[in-house]
């Protein structure tokens, strides 16, 4: 992913993220997706801060009026994609955390 989409990205998911009581643990981007670590509380609702996640990056993104291609992007993709991994159960050093 180019640096300013990055950048904007990562921008984006902290301000989610602290309107949402959610801790941005780690942030990275390979290609075509970003990588976030969060923790947060039990009262947030993953399914709901995700979706508010998704939209607002890409409204981000599209607001910028980059456009035309793709590759204004990541060079040839741009992909949405998901992953959550639950890293948890009693005395785990990352019990309660997510990444998406």
């Amino acid at each position: 992913m180019i640096p300013r989409v990055s950048q904007l990205i990562h921008e984006t998911a902290k301000n989610v993220c602290q309107r949402n009581d959610v801790i941005l643990e780690e942030f990275n981007t390979v290609k075509d997706h970003a990588h976030l670590l969060i923790s947060y509380p039990p009262k947030v609702s993953l399914s709901t801060f995700v979706g508010s996640l998704k939209a607002n990056t890409s409204r981000a993104v599209r607001e910028q009026g980059w456009g035309g291609s793709n590759s204004s992007f990541v060079g040839t993709t741009f992909l949405v994609s998901e992953l959550f991994r639950v890293f948890g159960g009693k005395g785990s050093p990352r019990a309660g955390k997510e990444v998406c």
